[in-house]
């Protein structure tokens, strides 16, 4: 009895040691110092036990301590800078150095280029990020937003290629057609997106596009999209349908020097044409002919097709009919005086509009070179479209130069600098061209 008690005493004597040694083993105090790469102390920086809820935060010099077992592992984490682990082991100082790099997430650019987490914001923001705009690329960067940004509505001009796009944020509020768009900054530098017509002197005004959707595509980082006045209170009167920020790229957080080429080529066709009637041509009550288009002849004033039936053999003058004096039309206004239409026959033309139409072509190049260091950095692109519609004798072509430079004067000064020079060409009617240069901001 007295041995068996020996052996009992000896067994508890001998788990109560491993216990204390295995209590000792998981409770070790770890401390250290968490600073960057130039060894300057992190504060606040956070120190957590991973797959635990039992951390803590550095104080002003960087330090901290907390408890941990050699098989636990320990998370760095400093806003800006890339996380880091550490398994404990058998240390009990563990030193760490954060390098930056982490982008942050949920950061837009709001007014004069301060950038702000989301969740701070007491007002609807959104941000679209630059590659979204060079995916399926617009000749008007503003149509790129069509879709991507809720309570903003995108209205494309039918005047074709260059022509100007609307911008509407949650509905109209005036009803003058410039009144109702947000105003856009490229950079801090506010610029107007108002559509600019020709002085309506005739029935069909001449659309010259607007200077937003002149932008070039690979030279927007992110566009963010302040919602209503109190978004864009810093810019005044003019940002009472809100503001749209565009930020564009540089060489930030580049080392040495580096080249992007981008090439893109599209193809455009008419999707959808309408069914045409090819039983009856133009006139009126069975009865057409041409004289001047302006009811001098047999209801050739009259645009609909009420006149005799096609393909029925007849001979009628026409609109593209010969006249009596050679080289001239039925149709042309300055025909020499007493020169008859001659009859042509009066046949359908099935394909007349699908002939009309033709593949448009449009080719994107850019060139940018870029380079940087801890203190400046620098980002020079040219970019050139040529661009040929679907409708015959219409094209655009642009030329874009964008400089962008930044240098770190001082700990607490930098200096920023951007330049853009655009020159756009047009002849979209014969022997007609206009040309317009365009210093759009410095």
């Amino acid at each position: 009895m007295t041995a068996n008690k020996s052996i009992w005493q000896w067994i508890a004597t001998a788990c109560l040691f491993f216990t204390i040694n295995f209590s000792f083993a998981q409770e070790a105090l770890i401390s250290g110092k968490v600073s960057d790469a130039n060894n300057e102390p992190l504060p606040g920086a956070t120190v957590l036990v991973k797959g635990l809820n039992r951390g803590t935060i550095t104080e002003v010099d960087g330090t901290y301590s907390i408890s941990a077992a050699p098989d636990e592992v320990l998370v760095f984490s400093f806003v800006g800078f890339e996380n880091i682990e550490r398994t404990v082991g058998n240390q009990t100082i563990i030193n760490v150095a954060l390098t930056e790099g982490l982008a942050l997430s949920e950061v837009v650019v709001t007014a004069l280029g301060v950038e702000r987490e989301t969740k701070a914001l007491g007002y609807a923001v959104q941000a679209v990020d630059g590659s979204k705009f060079t995916e399926a690329r617009e000749t008007n960067v503003i149509n790129s937003l069509s879709g991507r940004v809720a309570g903003v509505q995108i209205t494309n001009g039918s005047s074709g290629i260059g022509g100007s796009t609307r911008v509407t944020i949650r509905g109209e509020s005036s009803l003058n057609i410039n009144a109702n768009q947000p105003l856009f900054v490229v950079d801090g530098v506010p610029i107007s997106n108002n559509v600019v017509g020709s002085s309506g002197s005739r029935n069909q005004e001449v659309d010259y596009g607007n200077s937003a959707g002149e932008i070039n595509p690979d030279d927007i980082a992110s566009m963010t999209v302040l919602k209503g006045p109190a978004a864009a209170a810093l810019y005044g009167s003019r940002a009472a349908n809100g503001a749209i920020l565009i930020t564009t790229k540089s060489g930030k957080n580049r080392q040495g020097l580096g080249v992007v080429i981008n090439s893109n080529t599209t193809f455009d066709n008419a999707l959808v044409l309408p069914q045409w009637q090819n039983t009856y041509g133009q006139g009126n009550n069975g009865q057409f002919s041409f004289v001047n288009g302006a009811g001098s002849g047999i209801a050739d004033g009259v645009d609909e097709s009420w006149g005799p039936r096609l393909d029925a053999g007849l001979s009628i003058p026409q609109f593209d009919s010969p006249r009596s004096v050679p080289g001239f039309r039925g149709g042309d206004l300055n025909a020499p005086a007493g020169s008859t239409i001659q009859a042509t026959p009066w046949v359908s033309q099935p394909n007349n509009i699908n002939n009309f139409f033709q593949t448009g072509v449009t080719l994107n190049n850019s060139v940018a070179i870029s380079g940087g260091n801890e203190k400046s950095n620098i980002r020079i692109s040219w970019t050139n479209l040529d661009q040929k519609g679907i409708v015959p004798n219409t094209d655009l072509k642009r030329n874009t130069i964008s400089v962008h430079g930044a240098t770190k004067v001082t700990d607490k000064l930098t200096v920023n600098s951007s330049f853009n020079f655009q020159r756009t060409n047009s002849g979209n009617r014969p022997n007609i061209s206009y040309g317009t240069e365009n210093l759009m901001y410095l």
